[in-house]
């Protein structure tokens, strides 16, 4: 936990669908004082397009304290140039998985999705929350990926991001159980534009880790969790680390993600899909 390793990834297939072929380019480590050892990195672009990184700051595993910070990257990727350590919103002593994304030139981070929708400034001040009504089965609502500026259109799939557009957030849900955690994946999509209301949001998770897929050698079961999603070809490709063991791109055609994505306020009458009739939650492994 003490360096981000930067890779390049390489598909088969010009729409990804092939094998990845892996390439090392670095593995960095921070001269900050405050940042000793770096978790659960996630790659965003600041607003003078160089490339940085976000991560967690534990002080000692199990954690005691997390705090999060960012990083820039030198132009070859061979060196972290500039680091910043944020301070809690709130004095806590825990803070995880700030996801930063940039709006009108200036870097802002969604701190939490639920029951508000918070979002901090470049500092880590909060600056706008409001209420999300919608529904989410998943668990708790914490961070993932860098939030996503919406496509316009297949004419100009990288057009920027307009007043009445979205950014799409992927997230992971913490399911609590006596046996362990459950990681699920999920998304909500959120205006472009200040206060960042919420617009829409998955119900139930996008993926689930129910099967084990690397047999017994694994750091904790059950556990995927988002760190980037990119756009392409008509799917999002979310880098995901697998049971705290492994890393996988995971695909999502864009018509399921859309057609998974609500606007209908919670109903706490309705009968939705839980974790209650699933192999994790009823502790067995399909096969």
């Amino acid at each position: 936990h003490s360096r981000v390793a930067l890779w390049s990834l390489h598909n088969a297939e010009a729409d990804w669908t092939g094998a990845w072929d892996a390439v090392p380019i670095s593995s960095l480590g921070t001269d900050h004082p405050g940042a000793p050892r770096l978790e659960d990195p996630r790659l965003f672009v600041d607003p003078e397009d160089n490339l940085c990184c976000a991560f967690n700051l534990p002080d000692g595993y199990p954690p005691k304290r997390v705090r999060v910070g960012w990083a820039r990257f030198s132009p070859d990727l061979k060196a972290i140039v500039h680091t910043e350590v944020l301070p809690s919103p709130q004095g806590n002593v825990y803070e995880k998985n700030w996801e930063p994304f940039v709006d009108a030139g200036e870097l802002r981070w969604t701190y939490a999705g639920k029951p508000q929708h918070v979002v901090l400034d470049a500092a880590g001040a909060p600056r706008w929350a409001t209420p999300n009504p919608l529904p989410w089965t998943g668990g708790v609502v914490r961070g993932g990926c860098p939030p996503v500026p919406a496509y316009l259109g297949p004419d100009d799939p990288k057009s920027p991001v307009q007043p009445d557009g979205e950014y799409y957030a992927f997230f992971h849900g913490c399911l609590k159980r006596t046996a362990g955690n459950v990681y699920t994946i999920g998304c909500y999509t959120f205006e472009a534009r200040p206060p960042y209301r919420v617009t829409r949001m998955t119900p139930t998770p996008l993926a689930w880790p129910d099967l084990p897929a690397h047999g017994e050698d694994v750091v904790k079961r059950y556990v995927l969790f988002p760190g980037g999603a990119v756009p392409h070809a008509g799917a999002w490709h979310l880098a995901v680390g697998v049971d705290d063991t492994f890393c996988r791109i995971v695909r999502l055609p864009f018509d399921r993600v859309e057609a998974a994505l609500s606007a209908a306020p919670e109903n706490p009458a309705a009968a939705v899909h839980s974790i209650r009739d699933t192999p994790v939650a009823l502790g067995v492994r399909p096969e």
